[in-house]
């Protein structure tokens, strides 16, 4: 089992009822949207907005090139993006 919260990732392996290991590392979900913040150069409102709405861990899930269009919000222009698998 993972669980991503928001400042941290925590795992736990339980291949029975009772569980076998455990950890914590300091890597989250806001950590994500600073990076995707601070690498598309965009607000972290509308990068949260944008991991929400189009984030995914599937590999191969979209086609090459294809784009994603970031709409006009309060305090963004907009802009376009490769969306890449």
């Amino acid at each position: 089992m993972i669980d991503t919260g928001g400042g941290t990732l925590i795992t736990s392996c339980t291949p029975t009822v009772a569980v076998k290991q455990s950890g914590c590392v300091a890597l989250g979900g806001d950590h994500i949207t600073n990076d995707i913040s601070m690498g598309l150069r965009i607000p972290m409102a509308r990068a949260e907005k944008l991991k929400i709405e189009e984030g995914s861990c599937t590999l191969g899930n979209c086609l090459p090139g294809e784009m994603i269009l970031l709409k006009d919000d309060s305090g963004f222009a907009g802009k376009e993006i490769e969306r890449e698998c």
